[in-house]
């Protein structure tokens, strides 16, 4: 898949991460200054585009999201004069990224990592409709998607090509500008081929005909249908596409010698 990636414009950002233990992450907000004059000087000697912080500390409060907002928004203006972007990765699932309107101020784009996996078109809609809702720009926002496959995944619905579609399909027609899949490894060909030509789609700024809606009397999300926004220019996280009208990102590990 690679080859045809780079045919779509991909280019590599650097992911950083993903330490579990908020007292590292203390000690990276504590030093923002010398983190961006490192991540500028790593960002030159290999070529990437930007970066993509993917803390996901097991407990945290809503005290860190805002020193975690404080040290992206020190870290930002350094990286972006370099001429490099950075993303976060956010989920509900932690304080520290639960506050998406506040991260969202200190990056250029936010990685919504809940709609990775699901095991159906209607499970997936209650966790993507959420952000739809959110009050975060739908410029600022990057909806993720899984492409991996393991005991977790294998066999369901979030990894055939059903689901690439359905889910492709939607986020057209809701003119997302950015998809960051979750992951790209050449050794397990990730993404699996057919994802290939539903990136294709979503890049060329096409439409599509929705499946009927679910329903689920329980949970009124799935009903949401937000409404269509005006596409802008996007890039991605990790690894990312510029193209005129929407752009995705393939994320991968990047390993540098010490």
């Amino acid at each position: 898949a690679i080859p045809e990636l780079i045919k779509l414009g991909v280019r590599p950002e650097l992911w950083l991460g993903e330490s579990d233990d908020i007292k590292s992450h203390y000690l990276l907000f504590e030093n923002a200054s010398a983190v961006a004059r490192s991540l500028v000087q790593l960002g030159r000697e290999h070529d990437v585009t930007g970066f993509n912080f993917d803390l996901e500390p097991h407990s945290s409060t809503t005290h860190d999201a805002e020193l975690y907002a404080s040290f992206l928004s020190s870290i930002k203006p350094i990286l972006n004069m370099a001429g490099f972007r950075l993303t976060a990765d956010v989920a509900t699932w932690a304080p520290m990224l639960a506050d998406l309107p506040l991260l969202a101020k200190s990056v250029d784009r936010l990685n919504y990592m809940e709609t990775y996996n699901a095991e159906s078109l209607q499970q997936w809609m209650g966790y993507y409709a959420p952000a739809m809702a959110s009050s975060v720009p739908r410029s600022a926002m990057g909806i993720g998607l899984g492409c991996w496959v393991d005991s977790s995944t294998i066999n369901t619905w979030a990894v055939t090509e059903k689901s690439a579609e359905e889910r492709i399909c939607q986020i057209m027609n809701d003119s997302v500008v950015e998809v960051d899949m979750f992951r790209l490894l050449v050794a397990r060909k990730w993404p699996e081929p057919f994802w290939i030509a539903q990136l294709g789609k979503y890049v060329s700024g096409a439409g599509c005909a929705l499946p009927p809606p679910p329903t689920c009397p329980e949970d009124p999300r799935l009903l949401h249908r937000p409404r269509r926004r005006r596409l802008d220019i996007a890039n991605t996280s990790a690894v990312n596409v510029r193209l005129p009208s929407r752009s995705f990102a393939m994320r991968r590990y990047l390993w540098l010698p010490e």
